[in-house]
């Protein structure tokens, strides 16, 4: 390899670096954003995990189950709802949607004892 390519080579790499890292500082303030957003949009009940599901998971997930809450009937991220109209924010259409240690179910999501999706979203 060539000086002149491996010159190029390091100062891709670092410029790739530095992207790298700034997005994910990106992504981190809005992750909090939005789990915060969240949060607020959704300020009803939760409910924790069942003792079942709790001990169906816990042999994968320890202590991280008695932390987790489930919101039902949520407006999550991709829908706003404003003045009675309905805003889209990308192409599909989410079920579910988890930040932090809260898994939101969108209207109408409900499946069965949910251990398989409950799974997904840890």
């Amino acid at each position: 390899m060539s000086i002149s390519k491996l010159t190029n080579l390091v100062a891709y790499a670092a410029q790739t670096s530095w992207l790298e890292e700034a997005w994910g500082q990106a992504g981190a303030v809005a992750y909090e954003a939005a789990a915060k957003t969240m949060l607020v949009r959704n300020d009803r009940s939760q409910r924790s995990l069942d003792n079942f599901q709790k001990r169906y998971l816990r042999g994968n997930f320890v202590n991280h189950i008695d932390r987790v809450s489930v919101v039902y009937d949520a407006q999550l991220m991709d829908r706003w709802v404003v003045g009675g109209m309905s805003i889209h924010l990308g192409a599909v259409e989410s079920t579910a949607q988890t930040y932090c240690d809260r898994i939101y179910l969108h209207t109408g999501c409900r499946v069965g004892n949910g251990i398989l999706w409950r799974c997904h979203y840890l």
